[in-house]
């Protein structure tokens, strides 16, 4: 529904504005290998919105595994968060 792309934008907007970094790099899960988004300097910040009940989106998914992969094999370069956008339909356990 593009919810997450939004958020992500309003936030790198914000992040700019107030001066938390000089530069924020947009770009989707499926555009950016994970060895190359770690690359960048500075921390990683993924924005990702999930349907149904957890259930990520199709351009997420080899991105999360990508991700989960390289964490067994070698440790991440930096800090890196994820920040998941649900949806309120679905009771939370």
């Amino acid at each position: 529904t593009g919810n997450a792309a939004l958020f992500a934008s309003q936030l790198a907007d914000r992040l700019t504005e107030r001066g938390v970094f000089d530069q924020v790099t947009l770009t989707a899960l499926n555009d950016t290998p994970v060895d190359e988004a770690l690359a960048e300097p500075g921390p990683l910040l993924v924005v990702c919105s999930v349907y149904g009940e957890g259930v990520p989106p199709d351009n997420a998914t080899q991105f999360a595994a990508d991700l989960l992969a390289r964490r067994t094999t070698a440790p991440v370069g930096g800090p890196f968060a994820v920040f998941g956008l649900g949806d309120s339909r679905y009771a939370m356990e």
